[in-house]
């Protein structure tokens, strides 16, 4: 009698320790499975906070790269008015061509340069250069330089660049000319912006020096 209690109670423990150990997987498995939630859900949260980032550095990375652009278009303009300037100096004359100040062909005596480190007029990234006499537009409707016609038009030699992205363009007027011109408008200081609508494209006209 007294073993057959005995083997109920160990009979009885044995169950009860099955029990419990059934109890503890249990409570691994849910335990397991949110702590799998909780990283799905710091992976998302992760996730969306490198998105957000991802977003704010490629906007301040187009905003360097635009603004590189813009110093170095200005830097080359104000280059060539001071080749412009060199070249008066060296030959006494006025030129429109642009390759003179890039070559001799023209056979210009004094002169020493090249005073423009191109090969050519034409731009690495955007249209062409050239040279234009012209009178300032301040006061004349229209964007590019007016034809100097008359011994009275105060008379200047423009660089003139072609196909240069709209948006570009009106930067590098902000930067030379500040943020409004004289008028305003595009069309004043000395930076000229003309803006073809249709193709998004401008050409500027750069004051050198008076003709």
């Amino acid at each position: 009698m007294q073993k057959t209690c005995k083997q109920g109670a160990n009979k009885h423990t044995l169950k009860d320790k099955l029990k419990f150990k059934g109890f503890k997987m249990l409570l691994f498995k849910k335990l397991k499975s949110q702590t799998g939630a909780l990283f799905g859900m710091d992976a998302r949260i992760t996730l969306a906070i490198f998105s957000g980032l991802s977003v704010i550095a490629g906007t301040a990375g187009y905003g360097y790269i635009q603004q590189t652009q813009v110093t170095a278009l200005a830097t080359e303009l104000d280059n060539i008015s001071k080749a412009y300037t060199n070249f008066q100096l060296d030959t006494s004359v006025n030129t429109n061509t642009f390759s003179d100040l890039l070559n001799n062909d023209g056979g210009q005596l004094g002169w020493s340069g090249p005073y423009m480190i191109m090969s050519s007029e034409n731009h690495v990234s955007f249209g062409r250069y050239s040279l234009e006499y012209g009178i300032e537009m301040r006061k004349i409707k229209g964007r590019s330089p007016r034809p100097c016609v008359n011994r009275r038009d105060i008379c200047f030699v423009w660089a003139k660049l072609t196909e240069v992205p709209a948006n570009l363009a009106a930067s590098v007027d902000e930067h030379i000319d500040g943020a409004l011109d004289e008028k305003g408008s595009p069309d004043s200081g000395r930076l000229l912006v003309d803006i073809d609508q249709a193709t998004d494209k401008a050409t500027l006209y750069y004051r050198l020096t008076r003709k």
